[in-house]
C-alpha cells in the first residue's frame, strides 16, 4: 500500500484504451512518452449508480524535477498522484525513478473489461528502504535469459530496485569470458547453460530500463 492514499467518493473512469509504454527506455523515451500530455480517447467519468457525467479525463501529465539522476542507492523514488474527479490526471516526482514507480502504481489501478481506474484520488508514496532486492544464484542453478529478465520485470512491478546476480561459485562458471573461454567450457552445467557478454549486457540493460539495478557478482570457488 501506499504511504498515504485517499480516495473521496465513489466516482470511476472508464478508460477506452490504456497501454503501459514507460518500460522502453529508462530515460530517453520513457520522458519523450510521458513528460508531455498522455492523451486517451473517450475517458467517460461515471458514478454510483451509475450515470454519466459530462465530463471526461484525456490528459496525463508527468513532471519531474531532475531528469539525470542515476539509479543509484538512495535516490529519490517518492512521488505523488492524484487523480481528480474533474481534470487532468497528474504525477509528480523529484526523479525519474519516482515517476517509474508512479506509473507502476497508476497502471495497478487499472481494472475491469472494459477498463477502468477510481478518480477523485491522491496517493503520495515513498519506499522504507533504499535497497528492495532480490538474490539469484545462477552458479547452483542454471536459469535462461529470458526468465532472468521476466524476474526483473516481476521487481520492477512490486517496485523493488535491485536485482543481486550471483553468476558464478564453485558450483558452476555459466559465464563466458572470451579471453579465458575454458572457464565456461569446463565448469558450466552444459554447452547450451552459458552466458555470453551480450547477454549480461542486455540482462543490465534491461533492468536499468525497468529501474531496478543489476548487482552482477563474479566469484572464484569457495569465494
Amino acid at each position: 500500500m501506499p504511504a498515504l492514499f485517499k480516495a473521496p467518493g465513489q466516482a470511476y473512469t472508464l478508460y477506452q484504451r490504456f497501454q503501459k509504454r514507460w518500460h522502453r527506455s529508462w530515460l530517453g523515451v520513457f520522458l519523450r512518452t510521458y513528460a508531455s500530455a498522455f492523451k486517451s480517447a473517450g475517458l467517460a467519468v461515471l458514478s454510483f449508480p451509475i450515470s454519466a457525467v459530462e465530463s471526461s479525463i484525456q490528459t496525463f501529465l508527468v513532471f519531474v524535477s531532475n531528469l539525470t539522476s542515476p539509479l543509484h542507492h538512495n535516490v529519490n523514488e517518492s512521488y505523488t498522484l492524484t487523480i481528480p474527479t474533474w481534470g487532468p490526471a497528474n504525477l509528480t516526482a523529484k526523479t525519474v525513478w519516482g515517476a517509474m514507480r508512479g506509473l507502476e502504481t497508476f497502471s495497478q489501478l487499472v481494472w475491469g473489461d472494459p477498463l477502468r481506474v477510481a478518480v477523485g484520488l491522491y496517493i503520495w508514496d515513498a519506499p522504507v528502504f533504499a535497497h528492495r532486492g532480490v538474490l539469484l544464484d545462477t552458479s547452483r542453478n542454471y536459469y535462461p535469459v529470458e526468465d532472468i529478465l521476466r524476474t526483473i520485470g516481476a521487481i520492477s512491478v512490486n517496485k523493488m530496485n535491485v536485482f543481486h546476480w550471483r553468476i558464478t561459485d564453485s558450483h558452476s562458471f555459466p559465464l563466458l569470458v572470451p579471453s579465458e573461454p575454458d572457464l565456461a567450457a569446463k565448469g558450466s552445467y552444459g554447452p547450451d547453460m552459458l552466458y555470453t557478454p551480450y547477454d549480461v549486457n542486455r540482462i543490465v540493460q534491461f533492468g536499468l530500463e525497468h529501474g531496478v539495478k543489476v548487482i552482477p557478482e563474479i566469484d572464484t570457488p569457495g569465494q
